[in-house]
């Protein structure tokens, strides 16, 4: 399960992320989903996770449990999932 973190900027969250990232190895090579063995034709792994930035004071992404507890310096604080942007047939012009 994944929960939802908010930092106050692009910059502590990428702070966070960089310590993410070496604890849990990342960069890697992808593995094969089925037998869990380094796949050379697979894509590697260059991120931890994703941000999304909802306002100049609110970068949020989604965290386990288990990285937020081990990787605690400069962790968000949790928070609700980001708003939904409208579907293009939602906008009005």
């Amino acid at each position: 399960m994944w929960n939802w973190y908010t930092w106050p900027t692009l910059e502590s969250f990428d702070a966070w992320h960089a310590d993410a990232m070496v604890h849990e190895n990342i960069p890697h090579p992808g593995r094969n989903e089925a037998t869990g063995e380094i796949d050379p034709d697979a894509q590697w792994t260059v991120a931890y996770t994703d941000s999304t930035i909802v306002a100049v004071d609110d970068v949020r992404a989604r965290v386990q449990p288990e990285v937020a507890a081990a990787v605690p310096d400069g962790m968000g604080t949790p928070c609700d999932a980001p708003p939904t942007p409208p579907m293009p047939d939602e906008v009005t012009p």
